[in-house]
């Protein structure tokens, strides 16, 4: 690419040559060359390639001069594509989402969409190039390492890297910062998964508070899902990268070990986020169920106190001309003696039965 390529992004309809090819820069989007590897015998140097929310035009160019697959392009422009790994012809396609922090004041989404953006990479004999529309936070983390690697090995180290080895270790490392931006939110995830815990089985609160624990535990186990979601497939993509990787020596083999470590450490804690997350909201429920239960059961309990008390009240409530112990003496003293003893025999009952 040439020199107007790794400058900033341009005024409107700005164009500048790359290769043989235009790219028609509007506000708003950017192209740049990241790095470039010299390659002998007269080669053209091999580059990675950046593309920030990229226009129509610029895919286009990008589709003619480095003669992508349509079916990947169509993937690679689809906002909520899942993570993915395929090889068409000479070129290498892979798509990896990482986890987007939520700024302070904006609103919350638990879906892939809303809580993470991906990065498409395209591998190639020419070069890599990845288009994004939200990742640059992850091409900053990696760019910089990557030329201070490349300056380092050109300064006096026998073996430089080859194109090939460089695209393979730059795809590593953009799915290490993938996996990596998983790490923070997991943890987070588990410490709530304590304090909800906590909350579910400590004394009963209000009921405001009662549905607030149970709001946070949906929220938690939709983060979660997501989570685990998106490092299986992360997970899945390492396992299609590491038959080759393998076979190629021991050189590749061990960065992708590494990773595939640290992608199953996070996707074990993830995994046992959810599931305790899912065993907490059914504990809940069953507690409240509970609580629930006892309340009726504390209300049958008075009902069998009153209901033959009110039996008897009702009886001598009856508007009879003759009731013959309306006219005794004793015969109020006599009902309320006789409504103690009904009281105290079901209170021996429920005490034998072992209910009170």
């Amino acid at each position: 690419m040439s020199e107007a390529g790794t400058g900033a992004r341009g005024p409107a309809n700005l164009a500048f040559c790359t290769r043989g090819f235009i790219i028609g820069e509007t506000v708003g989007s950017m192209v740049r060359t990241l790095l470039e590897i010299e390659r002998g015998d007269g080669q053209t140097p091999w580059r990675w390639i950046d593309v920030y929310q990229p226009t129509p035009e610029e895919i286009v160019a990008l589709v003619q001069d480095h003669e992508l697959h349509e079916t990947s392009v169509q993937d690679c422009l689809d906002p909520g594509h899942l993570p993915k790994f395929e090889i068409v012809d000479d070129l290498t396609f892979f798509i990896v989402r990482f986890d987007t922090a939520v700024q302070e004041g904006e609103e919350e989404s638990f879906t892939v969409g809303g809580m993470t953006n991906k990065i498409a990479t395209f591998i190639g004999p020419r070069g890599l190039i990845t288009i994004h529309r939200m990742g640059s936070r992850i091409i900053q983390d990696v760019s910089p390492v990557w030329k201070q690697r490349l300056a380092v090995r050109a300064n006096g180290h026998p073996m430089p890297f080859s194109p090939e080895l460089a695209a393979f270790r730059i795809s590593l490392d953009l799915i290490k910062a993938a996996v990596q931006s998983f790490e923070k939110p997991v943890k987070k995830a588990q410490v709530e998964v304590e304090i909800l815990e906590e909350s579910i089985f400590s004394d009963s609160g209000p009921q405001l508070q009662t549905q607030k624990v149970l709001l946070d535990l949906y929220t938690l186990k939709r983060r979660c899902k997501v989570y685990s979601r998106m490092l299986h497939l992360l997970r899945n993509l390492l396992i299609r990268i590491e038959g080759p990787a393998s076979a190629a020596g021991e050189e590749k083999a061990p960065f992708v070990q590494d990773l595939a470590e640290s992608c199953d450490r996070l996707l074990l804690l993830a995994d046992e986020g959810l599931d305790t997350a899912n065993q907490l909201l059914n504990y809940h429920l069953s507690l409240s169920t509970h609580r629930t239960n006892e309340v009726v059961r504390v209300l049958t309990v008075f009902s069998a106190f009153f209901m033959p008390l009110t039996f008897i009240v009702g009886l001598y409530g009856m508007n009879f001309r003759h009731m013959p112990e309306l006219e005794w003496h004793w015969g109020y003293p006599l009902v309320l003696a006789m409504m103690v003893a009904v009281t105290v025999g079901i209170f021996a009952y429920f005490r034998r039965k072992k209910i009170m």
